[in-house]
């Protein structure tokens, strides 16, 4: 077990990491713990494969891991880098479906060199299909938001080292992730807010 009460991440089963995980980041949320974790456990194979994930602790439905992204045709090691987790807990109604978290990621794709971003969400409890997550709402085609940058090699640009995430929540709306990171190319941080309700591509997002 881990510090937390809850389950340790080098050996839980049921997220099938066949190796200890790198680059693991944690947060608290109505007392539930959740991890970002770049599981490399197929990296000693031919092909490398590593998956960034997001974790809900101490559940045990089929489909409790979100998958953010895959390193997939670019093959390189450690690409995911940096992770930082955020998030929140919202109650819409007396039914547990409208009780979630929200919960989001930041982090450095080393092979792009650009700064991305994904969000999972959670049921409160685990539904009857046996499954507690809700959606993956950044995880289309196994691909994360860009946030700053270009996700394509060799164009020259250097974004989104350090980062770290946070989450303004007022109750009303839905919540807007917040980003500071280092830009390298000009030497400076810069800071990023999400202006649109799911922020599920670049443009949602405003830059400074």
């Amino acid at each position: 077990g881990d510090a937390t009460g809850g389950v340790n991440v080098s050996t839980k089963s049921d997220a099938a990491f066949n190796s200890p995980p790198t680059q693991v980041d944690i947060c608290m949320v109505n007392g539930i713990p959740f991890y970002a974790i770049l599981d490399d456990s197929a990296e000693a194979s031919a092909k490398i494969n590593s998956y960034l994930m997001l974790v809900r602790d101490g559940h045990l439905a089929t489909n409790s891991v979100g998958k953010v992204e895959e390193t997939g045709d670019d093959q390189t090691r450690d690409q995911f880098q940096n992770p930082k987790v955020a998030g929140v807990y919202t109650v819409a109604s007396n039914n547990s479906e409208a009780k979630s978290y929200h919960m989001y990621v930041s982090y450095y794709d080393r092979h792009t060199q650009c700064l991305k971003y994904g969000k999972v969400e959670w049921r409160d409890t685990i539904g009857n299909d046996n499954n507690d997550r809700l959606s993956n709402i950044t995880a289309a085609n196994s691909k994360a938001v860009v946030v700053d940058g270009v996700d394509s090699v060799n164009t020259g640009g250097d974004v989104g080292q350090f980062s770290d995430i946070k989450v303004i929540d007022n109750g009303n709306t839905t919540p807007t992730p917040i980003i500071v990171y280092y830009d390298r190319n000009n030497k400076c941080l810069k800071f990023a807010e999400g202006t649109e309700e799911k922020v599920n591509h670049s443009v949602s997002w405003s830059i400074t």
